[in-house]
């Protein structure tokens, strides 16, 4: 709170996370300009009292802040980044401001796909497990408007974009993964090789007795953990991974570091459907193994999850044919997944 009392802040964008961010910021004793460039946003009535400057960019926008908050929705090659960088100003996004307010550890999760999914699958684990936690981030629930609620007993479970990580300085997870890295995005970024950069910004700050879980079926998960020297906990859907978590048969299996083997519960007991679900369970599992949550507790969740709206979800049945709403899947590979999961 006391980093930013009194200082002169912008928070550039104001959608959902930028008013999160005003309001984390306003509460902290930050003198606050709010701006957006579409004329027409709505101020909340709780922020009514918030400086605003709506309209087109101007470089004076910036004399005399401190720093500038942006959305994950502005790209790199905005305006406001070069004319911070004249002045000398930092720019971090919502992602990173709200992580130097949180007091519970943070559960960080990013990849290309599966990460809504995941982070709830996570969640739910850690609260049969009688783990408090918050699910937040890139879900439609900023962090920032929730990082006040966790005292250093419970955790966040923080879904994380690619453009979000673009503006991340501090941000430290004690528990960070990747599920997968296949090309997306390629309207904001310039080669996969920078969108692919992006996501692999999570493990930037990643110390020795952190810990990092990432698809062992993916080259470039693998070569992503490579750069780290966080505890690794692999998953598989393909076969056995020493250390990790992984599926045989129907069995969704959790090896401890001695090498111990515990059945967490067979893929059928599952509601979701598909081998991207499997994954992406895989992966809550390991996410969740440093918390010590239980195989049963983790079973139990997965026995009553029943998916998120939008991905695979089962609308209708009609003369022996299934409908399914996956208007979610927004890239190639995910609706290929989609597909195999029938």
């Amino acid at each position: 709170m006391e980093e930013y009392r009194g200082r002169h802040i912008l928070v550039f964008g104001l959608a959902r996370s930028g008013f999160g961010a005003a309001r984390l910021l306003l509460e902290a004793g930050a003198v606050v300009c709010g701006s957006d460039e579409d004329e027409n946003v709505e101020i909340p009535p709780d922020l009514t009292a918030l400086e605003t400057h709506m309209g087109h960019f101007r470089d004076e926008l910036v004399d005399d802040i401190e720093e500038i908050v942006v959305s994950p929705g502005i790209s790199g090659d905005h305006p406001v980044f070069a004319a911070a960088s004249a002045r000398s100003i930092a720019v971090i996004g919502e992602l990173e401001l709200a992580y130097r307010f949180a007091r519970a550890p943070v559960i960080a999760v990013t990849g290309t796909n599966g990460k809504s999914t995941t982070v709830e699958m996570i969640g739910e684990m850690l609260g049969e497990g009688g783990r408090d936690a918050i699910v937040a981030g890139n879900t439609g629930t900023p962090f920032s408007s929730v990082v006040g609620e966790m005292d250093e007993n419970g955790l966040f479970v923080i879904e994380v974009s690619s453009f979000q990580l673009e503006t991340i300085d501090r941000f430290h997870p004690a528990c960070a993964g990747i599920l997968n890295l296949t090309p997306d995005h390629l309207d904001r970024y310039r080669s996969l090789e920078e969108y692919y950069g992006a996501k692999e910004r999570m493990l930037d700050n990643l110390a020795p007795d952190d810990r990092f879980f990432y698809n062992a079926d993916d080259p470039l998960c693998v070569e992503a953990a490579e750069r780290t020297e966080a505890v690794m906990v692999p998953f598989s859907s393909s076969g056995r991974v020493s250390g990790g978590v992984y599926l045989d048969g129907e069995h969704l299996i959790r090896e401890s570091a001695d090498g111990t083997e515990e059945i967490v519960c067979d893929s059928g007991e599952m509601k979701v459907l598909g081998i991207h679900n499997v994954e992406n369970a895989l992966a809550a599992i390991a996410a969740v193994t440093p918390f010590g949550v239980t195989a049963d507790s983790c079973r139990r969740a997965l026995a009553a999850f029943g998916g998120l709206p939008h991905r695979m979800e089962l609308v209708a049945e009609s003369g022996g044919v299934s409908f399914y709403n996956d208007s979610k899947a927004t890239n190639v590979e995910a609706a290929v997944k989609s597909q195999k999961g029938l």
